[in-house]
């Protein structure tokens, strides 16, 4: 039975704290009002102000309309120590007011006006709004169980006098840090983590407190069930960096010090959050085997969202939009064919004078529809192609953590998993997009043109009919990734049918025949339509399709092709990437496979092994923060800080169940869902804090004015300097609303001293921060959560 609307959507409009997990005092003003006032420890308090707010611009209106609300906080009084008092009657200590004895200060925008536009210097400099956490340090520690009253003077237009109750086992502090899903039972790793970074008053020092104990709470009724005693995961000053060491201070990701609480003991399912003596709890968790659920099912659904060429409508979302780039449906779109080969083009796209001589405007493409479009980019990519290979492999690998009809998507209750109908809508694209002479064509379609003339006109994607959308020719590369997915398709039907997990009457295009067919239709034409010099073009995405057909067929000329083309060995892992889903798929198939080579299997293992330490393990065998797994050098950028890219080390697991994999996959999750230094669930509509403001001009522009972010959205996240939005007179010039960089030169104190963690600003029009991509966010976190995902029952 379809759901008439997804439960993850329902969390938009609720909030999900209950009383006993407040901060002390929270309201909901804005200008230079006070919005909370909470707790690091019982000698530091913070307060967080916000300056204002955006009011956004919408369908059919500009972004010249967009209005900014502000009344400046006054920094320098904030600074001044006399204008804090706190008093406790019922602490002796406190019995008169007594003034902080250093106060800390911390700012950075909270969001940004797309009123002024490129060229336009002017007016960018004071279109955005900052929020402000400002520290207070205590000569002597609350007490627990004791209430104080905190007097601001004029520092606050809401108030300026607060209540507080301090009492560590019911209040959250802002410097515990756990996965706010939770963990599975059997999970190897269970963590939090404790740490804060105060901008002027550096990061927190918890030497006094190294013996403190820890505490796990069962929500329902407050009892201590495990308890434990702080320890130091690793030291900022001496721990070594947590990625290139230009990025932020010490190269360290967080700029503080890092303790944890451990209680990767303790596998009894309930609701708990970890309380810490002297500071405070944390968010709520749970332990339960299919925590992960709720993840998989969003970002999966975020995959639907994302959808092109139909239209997205009730009963399966609630953030409904029409169809567009559907040349069948969306009024006045055409797309026009060219003759020329996308793998030709040095970039992602070619010069329009290039493709100009070589339009075929005889050619129909009426066929060519349905791809997924990205935040503002509604075109198709090559790249893109990544994504049925995800969700396919994390069916393969758990094909009984899945069933028909949990997506609530068109495809629900057709007798097929929804996770291998998710799997076959780029597929079905690609089988419709034949060129002339059967290859597949639209690599690339293309359209897009941000910031310039899409940004700031109000106008959606189905209202998106520019003239120049073009689709790439036919071409043996493409064609061949699309014979490896096909095959890999026909491989997961076969592991759903022993399964049986497929039910009712199936279509006759989806079943083991009609995908390997388009497998071997597929590679015939690549093979037969290579031209001189395409060869080292094409020779990895053909030693994938034979792989994959081998692991099919069983035949042993694709096993020899795969042998002769394969450039990867165990001394030599330089070209893993490339062949990483030919290797994969060899390295999973049955030994029993006819003609099976066991000596590649055993140089493949050890190959996926160094290739899984390069991409996941490493950065955490190096003590990063937060045991973050991920490419130790990869740049803070494109989703570093938000997406589990974990799959090298899911394979590495599968093939050699070390541990240390499974570790590495689990504690890299814990970090997105929420056991991060901003606490951020990297996942728009999922638990307790998540991202409000994204890139995506679909849901600012919906004719229905719905406000809330559109859920399963995984961000790029915080950015290192110098993104790849062209700044003024050069790419790492701060300029405006579009660069990341621009809002970096906003922050206090000075961005050199910034964790570039933290470095996120709720702004919504800065494609290097606020973007995503299906094919590096969406898709991957939809297949890591749904690998961790219990069996359905």
């Amino acid at each position: 039975m379809i759901k008439k609307t997804n439960q993850c959507e329902l969390n938009m409009y609720k909030l999900t704290l209950s009383v006993i997990f407040l901060i002390f005092f929270s309201v909901g003003a804005f200008a230079s009002d006070l919005k909370s006032v909470s707790v690091l420890n019982d000698q530091i308090l913070v307060l967080h102000f916000s300056d204002g707010y955006i009011e956004y611009h919408g369908y059919h209106q500009k972004g010249a309309d967009d209005v900014t609300v502000k009344d400046e906080l006054d920094v320098k009084a904030v600074s001044v120590l006399s204008n804090y008092s706190l008093s406790g009657k019922d602490d002796p200590a406190y019995k008169k007011n007594v003034m902080p004895v250093k106060v800390g200060r911390k700012s950075k925008p909270s969001g940004m006006s797309m009123k002024c536009m490129p060229n336009d210097d002017n007016r960018c400099m004071s279109d955005y709004v900052l929020e402000h956490f400002i520290y207070l340090f205590l000569d002597k520690p609350l007490q627990p169980g004791k209430t104080y009253q905190l007097k601001t003077g004029s520092l606050a237009k809401n108030q300026n006098q607060f209540i507080l109750k301090y009492n560590p086992a019911e209040t959250r502090s802002l410097a515990l840090h756990v996965n706010q899903l939770g963990f599975v039972p059997e999970s190897p790793v269970k963590m939090a983590y404790i740490s804060h970074w105060m901008g002027d008053a550096g990061g927190l020092d918890l030497e006094q407190y190294a013996n403190t104990k820890f505490h796990l709470i069962r929500v329902k009724d407050g009892k201590k069930v495990f308890s434990g005693t702080i320890s130091k995961q690793k030291d900022f000053e001496t721990g070594g960096p947590d990625g290139p060491a230009n990025q932020g201070p010490n190269g360290n990701f967080v700029a503080a010090d890092v303790w944890q609480c451990d209680f990767s003991s303790f596998k009894q399912p309930g609701e708990y959050m970890v309380s810490t003596d002297r500071m405070g709890i944390s968010y709520p968790f749970r332990i339960d085997a299919d925590v992960y659920r709720e993840p998989f099912v969003t970002t999966c659904r975020g995959l639907y969202h994302h959808r092109s060429g139909i239209e997205l409508k009730e009963p399966f979302t609630r953030y409904e939009r029409d169809a567009p780039h559907n040349p069948n449906v969306t009024p006045n779109f055409r797309l026009r064919y060219t003759k020329f080969r996308n793998m030709d083009s040095q970039w992602e796209s070619a010069p329009l004078d290039v493709l100009e001589p070589l339009f075929d405007d005889s050619f129909d493409c009426r066929n060519i529809w349905g791809w997924y479009q990205d935040a503002g980019d509604w075109d198709a990519y090559v790249t893109h192609a990544v994504i049925p290979a995800f969700l396919m492999t994390t069916f393969e690998l758990k094909p009984l953590n899945f069933s028909d009809g949990e997506l609530n998507i068109p495809e629900s209750g057709n007798g097929i998993p929804d996770m291998l109908d998710e799997a076959g809508w780029l597929l079905n694209h690609y089988r419709r997009a034949k060129g002339p002479t059967g290859g597949i064509a639209g690599s690339r379609i293309e359209g897009d043109n941000y910031p310039a003339k899409e940004a700031g006109h109000g106008l959606p994607s189905y209202e998106d009919v520019r003239p120049q959308w073009i689709v790439y020719a036919e071409e043996p590369r493409f064609t061949f990734i699309y014979a490896r997915l096909a095959a890999q398709m026909a491989y997961n039907y076969k592991v759903a049918a022993d399964n049986k997990l497929l039910s009712g009457k199936i279509n006759s295009n989806d079943s083991i025949a009609a995908w390997k067919s388009e497998a071997l239709k597929a590679f015939e034409w690549a093979q037969n339509n290579l031209r001189d010099g395409d060869e080292e073009k094409i020779k990895s995405h053909r030693a994938n399709a034979e792989a994959w057909l081998y692991k099919l067929t069983g035949d042993k000329k694709w096993l020899d092709g795969f042998k002769a083309d394969l450039e990867v060995t165990a001394g030599n892992v330089s070209k893993f990437g490339n062949y990483e889903w030919g290797i994969w798929a060899f390295v999973t198939t049955p030994e029993k496979t006819p003609a099976f080579d066991t000596a590649l299997k055993a140089e493949m293992v050890k190959a996926t092994e160094l290739f899984a330490q390069k991409e996941v393990t490493e950065s955490i065998e190096k003590n990063r923060s937060f045991r973050m797994g991920g490419n130790f050098n990869f740049k803070v950028q494109v989703g570093q800080a938000t997406t589990p890219q974990v799959l090298p080390a899911i394979l590495a697991w599968e093939v050699t169940r070390d541990p240390k994999y499974l570790k590495a996959v689990y504690s890299t999750c814990d970090y997105m869902l929420g056991g991060n230094q901003l606490d951020m669930t990297w996942i728009t509509g999922v638990v307790h804090q998540y991202p409000t403001q994204v890139f995506n001009m679909d849901w600012w522009y919906n004719k229905k004015g719905i406000k809330e972010v559109v859920p399963g959205i995984v961000p790029y996240g915080p950015t290192a300097d110098c993104d790849w939005m062209q700044g003024k007179n050069g790419d790492c010039n701060a300029w405006g609303w579009w660069d990341s960089d621009y809002a970096h030169t906003k922050c206090y104190p000075d961005k050199s001293l910034w964790p570039v963690h933290e470095r996120w600003y709720n702004n919504r029009y800065a494609p290097p921060s606020s973007e995503y991509t299906v094919h590096q966010n969406i898709g991957p976190a939809a297949a890591i959560y749904g690998y961790l995902t219990s069996r359905k029952k």
